[in-house]
C-alpha cells in the first residue's frame, strides 16, 4: 500500500511539472497582439545648415532613471551616422539634446546597445556601410560610460565569416543566455542566420553561421527573452505592397526551433490590421523598431504585459517620388492595448 501511495504522489508531481511548461508556452502562443499609437514622438533634427531626411533604427535602454536612445540619421550632406539622446520622460523626447557619436571612420548606422555584465562594459553593435550602402560590415565598440558620445572605442569588426552562399548580410543583433552569446543577422532573402560564442570569449570566437529562421520577411531580426518563463520572442520585419510590418516567432531556446507566433495578414505582430490610431493617421508602415526592455543587460528581457514598441514610420505620400535615403522616417510608439 505504501508503494501505491508513493506511486500516486510521484505521478501527480510529475504531471504537475509536465503540465506547467506547456501551459506557460500556450499562454504566450495565444496572445493576439493589439496596439494603439498616436502621432510621431521624434523626427529628424532641424538645422539651417544641414538637411536631415530621417531618423531610423532605434535602440533604447532605461538605466539610472533615464532613457538612453541610439538611432541612425540620414541627411543631405552625409549618408548615415549615429546619434544619442537621453531623457527622463517621453514627453521630453522631442526637446532632448541630440549628440552625434564621435566614431572613427564611417558611415555607420543600425545601432544596438546593451550592458554586457560579464565584462562590466556597455556595447554598441552597429554597421559600417561600404559602396554607398550596398555592402556592410558588422562592428562593435565598448565603453565604460554609455552617456559619453566620445567614449566609444574605435570600431572593431566582428570576427565572424559571412556565409559564402549569400550576397549580403545586415541588421546584426546580439542576445545572450546562461552560457553563450548569439549573433543574429539577415541575408535579406527570407533567412535569419545565427552564430554563437561562449560568454567568456565574447566578442570573439564565433561559430560558422547557420540558418535559424526561414520565412516571408525582409530583415531587422530582434530577439528578446520573455520575462517569467523560458520563451524567446523573435520579431522580424516584413513587407507587403511597399508597406512594412512585423511578424513574430517563438522558441524555448535561442538555438531554436522557431515556431510562427503572429505571422499572418489577420494575426500579425504589428501592422495596419491590429493598430488603432488615437490621432490623425500619419503612417501606413511599421518599420525597423525596438521593444522597450525590462532591463538593460545582455539578456534583453521584455515583459509580455504592457509592451511598448518604438518604430519608424512614414506615409505613402512621404515616400512617393523619393529616393530611399530621402524618405522622411520618424519614430512612433505602439502601446499594448490587450485586456
Amino acid at each position: 500500500m505504501r508503494r501505491f501511495f508513493l506511486y500516486l504522489a510521484t505521478l501527480f508531481f510529475s504531471y504537475g511539472l509536465a503540465s506547467e511548461q506547456p501551459h506557460e508556452h500556450a499562454d504566450i502562443r495565444a496572445v493576439q497582439f493589439r496596439w494603439t499609437t498616436a502621432g510621431p514622438v521624434l523626427g529628424p533634427p532641424e538645422s539651417p545648415s544641414d538637411l536631415h531626411y530621417s531618423v531610423k533604427e532605434p535602440s533604447i535602454v532605461f538605466f539610472d532613471n533615464r532613457w538612453h536612445l541610439f538611432c541612425s540619421l540620414r541627411g543631405k550632406d552625409y549618408s548615415r551616422r549615429i546619434e544619442y539622446l537621453t531623457f527622463t520622460d517621453w514627453d521630453d523626447l522631442s526637446t532632448a539634446s541630440r549628440k552625434p557619436l564621435k566614431l572613427t571612420g564611417g558611415p555607420f548606422g543600425t545601432p544596438q546597445v546593451f550592458y554586457y555584465s560579464p565584462q562590466e562594459l556597455w556595447y554598441l553593435v552597429y554597421q559600417l556601410y561600404e559602396d554607398d550602402g550596398l555592402a556592410v560590415t558588422p562592428v562593435f565598440s565598448p565603453s565604460r560610460n554609455m552617456t559619453n558620445p566620445s567614449g566609444w572605442s574605435t570600431p572593431t569588426a566582428f570576427p565572424v565569416q559571412c556565409p559564402e552562399e549569400i550576397e549580403a548580410w545586415a541588421d546584426f543583433w546580439i542576445i545572450c543566455d546562461e552560457g553563450q552569446a548569439h549573433l543574429f543577422f539577415t541575408s535579406n532573402d527570407g533567412r535569419i542566420w545565427r552564430s554563437e560564442t561562449s560568454l567568456d570569449k565574447f566578442p570573439t570566437g564565433w561559430s560558422a553561421p547557420q540558418v535559424a529562421i526561414r520565412g516571408d520577411f525582409v530583415g531587422a531580426p530582434h530577439i528578446y527573452r520573455v520575462q517569467g518563463g523560458s520563451n524567446y520572442l523573435a520579431l522580424v520585419e516584413a513587407q507587403r505592397q511597399w508597406r512594412r510590418f512585423y511578424k513574430s516567432y517563438l522558441s524555448q531556446t535561442l538555438t531554436g526551433p522557431w515556431k510562427p507566433l503572429a505571422v499572418t495578414r489577420t494575426r500579425p505582430f504589428a501592422s495596419l490590421a491590429n493598430v488603432e490610431f488615437r490621432a490623425e493617421p500619419w503612417t501606413d508602415t511599421f518599420g525597423h523598431g525596438e521593444l522597450l526592455r525590462a532591463g538593460h543587460n545582455e539578456r534583453l528581457e521584455v515583459e509580455l504585459e504592457g509592451m511598448r514598441f518604438l518604430y519608424q514610420g512614414s506615409s505613402y505620400a512621404d515616400r512617393e517620388g523619393k529616393l530611399p535615403r530621402e524618405v522622411p522616417w520618424r519614430f512612433g510608439m505602439l502601446i499594448d492595448k490587450r485586456k
